[in-house]
């Protein structure tokens, strides 16, 4: 005895009037199996911790421009974003670059004083969706930049983004929502030692002050604390947002630059040297092409068809009365029928 499995029975026979599906027509796509969506996830996994290590091994070459440009173009897609935003107290911040643009980032923090930076990474998830991308999202990734005399500030990020099929990152968002300076106790130490009274003694005038002052019982410690961090680059025109204002200046610029990407890529290809002529020229030439543009439209007149090829609204009203077509409400069916 032979027993029908439920693929054989579900299976649909051709009936009389229908044929057997032919190897032209189109594939169904179908899910992908698990093993293979927990590779490709692992696998964008990966991708984002050779990111982190590019970074983290960039010691001695943050100035330099091509050193970022060949990481860049390893990691991420030709035409990516990259959004950056900072949170204060009162404020949030946010800045919109281009992958071409990211490299000038890096080098400007070398050229403020940064000698080092320790991307650390934690709480990594990846999946991967149904248009073939790995979305990735960090909940917990610290960026610690530090200086030679010792110091470092720690800013506590949010990272996530988006995998594309090639495993290169197309579309990026950081948040930082917090920030804490430090300085190394080696570092202090040896800063303590050499100059000790003027950092933590006051004259014997200053401690009178104190025992005579009700409102602030250590009026010299705010001057004590403010010598101290002169001594340190970390706290040298430091913002709000954690950043030092020349480095906000050129995010803001670059961020300006993001945004005007058309004459960007109109000064390369017409080989432009200044940004400002290269922006009144393509100004000019899209004036023109607007003028042309209307010019054509009003040679023609109004159009009696829409671009489907069906008639447009009100054309029976602009065409003579003799072409008109004479509809009867009697058909040609029933006529027959009569007769």
């Amino acid at each position: 005895m032979t027993t029908t499995t439920s693929a054989e029975t579900s299976a649909p026979t051709p009936g009389p009037g229908t044929s057997a599906p032919s190897a032209n027509m189109p594939d169904v796509a179908l899910p992908l199996p698990f093993p293979l969506r927990s590779y490709l996830a692992q696998t964008a996994a990966l991708r984002f911790h050779e990111m982190i290590d590019m970074i983290n091994l960039s010691a001695g070459r943050i100035t330099q421009l091509e050193y970022w440009q060949r990481c860049m173009g390893e990691v991420f897609a030709p035409d990516a974003v990259i959004r950056y935003s900072k949170t204060s107290s009162t404020e949030v911040r946010r800045f919109d670059f281009l992958v071409p643009l990211v490299p000038v980032l890096f080098v400007t923090l070398g050229r403020l004083g940064v000698v080092r930076i320790a991307v650390l990474a934690q709480e990594l998830e990846t999946q991967l969706l149904s248009n073939g991308t790995v979305f990735f999202d960090c909940a917990r990734c610290t960026f610690t930049y530090h200086y030679p005399d010792g110091s470092y500030i720690t800013h506590f990020v949010q990272l996530k983004g988006i995998f594309n099929a090639q495993m290169k990152i197309e579309w990026g968002d950081l948040h930082m929502h917090s920030f804490v300076p430090g300085v190394e106790w080696n570092s202090l130490e040896r800063l303590v030692s050499e100059t000790p009274l003027r950092l933590f003694q006051g004259s014997e005038k200053q401690q009178q002050q104190q025992q005579q002052t009700a409102g602030d019982p250590q009026p010299g410690s705010r001057e004590a604390l403010a010598e101290l961090r002169s001594h340190f680059s970390v706290f040298r025109n430091v913002s709000v947002f954690g950043s030092q204002e020349g480095l906000m200046r050129v995010m803001q610029v670059s961020t300006v630059m993001s945004s005007l990407r058309n004459i960007w890529m109109y000064q390369r290809l017409h080989g432009v040297q200044s940004p400002l002529r290269a922006m009144q020229m393509f100004v000019q030439e899209n004036r023109q092409h607007v003028g042309e543009v209307q010019q054509q439209r009003q040679g023609q007149g109004r159009p009696t068809a829409t671009a489907t090829g069906r008639p447009r609204p009100g054309a029976e009203q602009d065409l003579p009365q003799s072409k008109k077509r004479r509809v009867s409400s009697v058909s040609p069916r029933s006529g027959e029928q009569s007769v």
